[in-house]
């Protein structure tokens, strides 16, 4: 009896053979994923956590097999999913983790979300409003929720890519930023009122090294932080500024916080 080769060619030629078969993470950018491809990778027996970035090929269909995987703890997809996908991916009861871009999303699509009863943390960059953020009440497990709503946001993250490599000593922040602004393709712009008002400015020295590959907003999120500053957007792309300036305009979220007592961080750009 032959045994059925499972995971697509391409991982099987990458793992080796029988090794694909006991992937438990895989991790996948520049690559052009489709339904068919997502379709394989799911029936991976042990796929536990799934990243795939810039896949933009991915639709509702892609969602019918992530719904069917009983493993699969931690998704992370771009792609062009709708509302009638997140009903799909619904059925994923076992997720943990979900991380999901597109500007095809909106309120309703939240409602279908409710059936992820093990949802710890929730990651969204579509244009959704207060109301459908409502729909997230039943999720009692969700510890962490970052939303980005607007669909301007949506399309600038989206093309976003991972970075690898930065050394800074003492660099002032505005090159920081105009070096990630120049790699990422991304325009960002620096709220000197707002930094001003917290004691910084936009010649406040940065001092980091990334040896390792992160995620883009990771790596902001690790620069400002300590630093009591924040990133968000406009319309014209990326702005920094203090955490105080980021906040407004977030109460709206705060009925869902005493919904979901486990809620420990929300982090909502609008």
């Amino acid at each position: 009896v032959q045994r059925e080769a499972r995971g697509p060619a391409w991982l099987q030629r990458l793992a080796g053979g029988k090794f694909a078969q006991r992937v438990v993470g895989l991790e996948l950018t520049g690559r052009k994923i489709g339904d068919g491809d997502l379709s394989q990778l799911c029936r991976c027996p042990y796929l536990t956590s799934l990243v795939v970035d810039g896949a933009t090929e991915i639709t509702d269909q892609g969602m019918d097999h992530v719904g069917a995987s009983e493993e699969l703890a931690e998704l992370s997809i771009t792609g062009a999913v709708t509302d009638e996908g997140m009903e799909r991916l619904g059925a994923a009861a076992n997720l943990q983790v979900l991380r999901l871009v597109s500007s095809k999303i909106t309120d309703r699509g939240l409602l279908h979300l409710q059936h992820l009863k093990e949802l710890r943390r929730l990651e969204l960059i579509a244009p959704v409003t207060d109301a459908g953020m409502a729909h997230l009440q039943p999720l009692s497990k969700l510890e962490s929720l970052r939303c980005a709503r607007s669909p301007v946001l949506a399309r600038v993250l989206a093309q976003i890519r991972d970075i690898s490599t930065l050394e800074c000593r003492g660099t002032p922040l505005e090159h920081v930023m105009a070096f990630l602004s120049e790699t990422q393709g991304v325009a960002i712009r620096i709220d000197e009122p707002a930094l001003n008002s917290v004691g910084a400015s936009k010649d406040l020295p940065i001092t980091t090294t990334l040896i390792y590959q992160v995620v883009f907003t990771e790596l902001l999120d690790r620069i400002l932080k300590p630093r009591e500053l924040e990133w968000t957007f406009d319309n014209r792309g990326l702005v920094i500024t203090s955490e105080a300036a980021a906040s407004e305009g977030r109460a709206g979220l705060t009925a869902l916080q005493e919904q979901l007592p486990n809620l420990k961080r929300v982090e909502v750009d609008w």
